[in-house]
């Protein structure tokens, strides 16, 4: 009996190995399909508003980084292309936004979705290639600015912004949902829901996994109010300080649960999602969940959040990898059936040659109508095929936080993983009450 006990003790501490079935699960058809759709509406929500807002756009005069009194020192390409400006950058906020704002200015007053896409897809690139060199401290100055990017959108575009971000949301909420619900019944009971089973159970929980990131955002802004208002008032003459010094104290209580409210959040963000679709249960439920797992067992949170991360990341190299030798290979076997082409004839004129760091290379220029709209349908084409490793990203993702709150559940609750809600299990609980776990 004791050595059955030592066993399964054993395999308890050793279960965080199901945690690799996230890169199987994330390929399923139903969850890229459900993935794509999402990065594809996404995309077409961004540049159907860059349609609509392009003939309301006008600059008198300097850009809008000039008439906030912010130096530039350097242009934005040379910044962005080197790695000592790119850490600068990324340690300066303040000029990076300013960098961004001259980068889309100077390119001919581009669309606020156009830049953040071209931004933020120089930066992922960037940060492959410093992954490769081991220049972790460049990888993380990238991702750090991917996210000043949104920071650049909200503070020169906050229209834009607003109604983007918003709708960028509820897609995600939807689609995000539908991935977690399919991973959890395929983990847990070895199911295989379909497409429409997914999206279902998206459309029908939109509003827990819509209210849960407003309630957090809501509360968080709350608490940090409070202080920044102390703040305020201690611009008051001789009052004011009296009045910061006064309330100290209370100043520090709510910076606490600001900042305790900030590591939840960070830390469980990826546990929402997959907690309302293991629970079928409301927003609040899921931040309830995802809080008490986070500072219940943080290190366990943390040692499965950094092995995802890790393994997520050769997940991804290892799909580039895969499409790039795809491209590559079909690149070469259509120039070698191309008569007399060396590199700068009809098939480089149409596509240009890919490579690992830039699947999608610029063409020599199209000499004629028919190569023109063969070198757009081809250009279309590439977009697809880098959506679809875009969509694997964020299937990855899902799946990896799904698997992450089964094994957090089973360590702090211990509620076996094969445990997820059903329709029936709801009916019946309907009916007989409570269904305790």
């Amino acid at each position: 009996m004791s050595e059955k006990q030592q066993l399964w003790q054993i395999w308890d501490n050793l279960a965080f190995a199901r945690s690799f079935h996230s890169f199987r699960m994330a390929l399923s058809p139903a969850r890229m399909v459900i993935a794509l759709i999402m990065v594809l509406m996404i995309c077409l929500i961004g540049w159907f508003m860059d349609l609509v807002a392009a003939p309301m756009r006008s600059y008198e005069g300097k850009p809008a980084l000039m008439q906030t009194g912010i130096e530039v020192e350097q242009s934005a390409r040379v910044m962005f292309r080197t790695a000592e400006g790119r850490r600068r950058l990324a340690a300066e906020p303040r000029q990076a936004l300013a960098e961004i704002e001259r980068d889309r200015y100077n390119q001919r007053f581009r669309g606020v979705f156009f830049t953040l896409w071209h931004f933020g897809a120089d930066r992922f690139n960037t940060a492959t290639i410093s992954l490769f060199r081991l220049e972790i401290t460049d990888v993380v100055a990238n991702i750090w600015l991917c996210g000043l990017a949104v920071v650049w959108a909200a503070r020169f575009h906050p229209i834009f912004s607003g109604i983007y971000f918003i709708l960028a949301a509820m897609v995600t909420c939807v689609c995000g949902g539908a991935i977690c619900r399919t991973a959890a019944l395929e983990f847990a009971r070895g199911e295989k829901p379909g497409l429409v089973e997914g999206l279902g159970f998206g459309l029908k929980k939109f509003r827990g996994l819509a209210s849960a990131p407003l309630i957090l955002t809501g509360i968080t802004a709350s608490f940090a109010l409070v202080v920044a208002a102390a703040g305020l008032i201690g611009n008051i003459p001789h009052a004011g300080e009296l009045f910061i010094a006064i309330t100290l104290g209370a100043s520090l209580v709510f910076g606490l649960l600001t900042l305790l409210f900030l590591i939840g959040s960070v830390a469980g963000a990826g546990l929402i999602f997959p907690a309302i679709a293991y629970e079928g249960s409301d927003g609040q439920d899921a931040i309830s969940r995802s809080f008490c797992y986070v500072f219940t067992c943080p290190w366990w949170m943390f040692f499965y959040t950094l092995l995802a991360a890790a393994f997520g990341t050769l997940s991804y190299l290892f799909v580039r990898l895969f499409v790039f030798a795809l491209l590559i290979t079909t690149y070469v076997l259509l120039e070698l059936g191309i008569a007399g082409d060396a590199g700068s004839g009809k098939l480089a004129r149409i596509w240009g040659r890919p490579d690992f760091f830039l699947l999608i290379g610029p063409n020599a220029g199209p000499a004629c109508a028919t190569e023109s709209v063969a070198a757009f349908v081809i250009y279309a084409t590439m977009l697809l095929v880098v959506g679809v490793i875009v969509a694997f990203v964020i299937s990855f993702y899902f799946c990896a936080g799904t698997i992450i709150y089964a094994l957090m559940r089973r360590k702090v609750d211990q509620v076996d993983m094969g445990r997820v809600y059903t329709a029936l299990e709801h009916v019946s609980s309907s009916k007989d009450g409570p269904l305790h776990q």
